[in-house]
């Protein structure tokens, strides 16, 4: 399993990163399915969030708080500072930690709203 993270570097630009979370193979203790899960992540709370009115394109901010973002309708895209781009589609899921720096820039790819499950991390 993975996940993509959105930093600010040393210089204050904001970059991507891929991570491999690592993951242990278990069983069920109520059927026989088996499954691959993680170590339980250290959250704080989670909300769901409708985007009913996008920024202006093209306007960079930075993340509020560390925080997941688990994209699960609409399609988006998000710009570095750098101007590397990733799209992220429903499924996708975004660990947001560039609290500082120049920020990075989101664009909805799509006519209607989009929807994500905001999860910061314990701080």
């Amino acid at each position: 399993m993975h996940y993509i993270r959105l930093y600010a570097d040393e210089l204050g630009e904001s970059r991507f990163e891929e991570i491999e979370l690592p993951t242990s193979h278990l069983k069920s203790p109520v059927s026989s399915t088996v499954f691959e899960a993680t170590d339980p992540l250290p959250l704080k709370n989670a909300a769901f969030r409708r985007v009913i009115s996008e920024m202006p394109d093209g306007e960079p901010h930075c993340a509020p708080r560390p925080q997941f973002i688990v994209h699960l309708s609409g399609n988006v895209e998000v710009e570095t500072s750098t101007g590397e781009k990733r799209l992220f589609l429903p499924g996708s899921v975004l660990l947001a930690e560039d609290t500082t720096g120049r920020g990075h820039v989101t664009r909805n790819l799509g006519p209607g709203m989009r929807t994500y499950l905001q999860i910061p991390l314990e701080s």
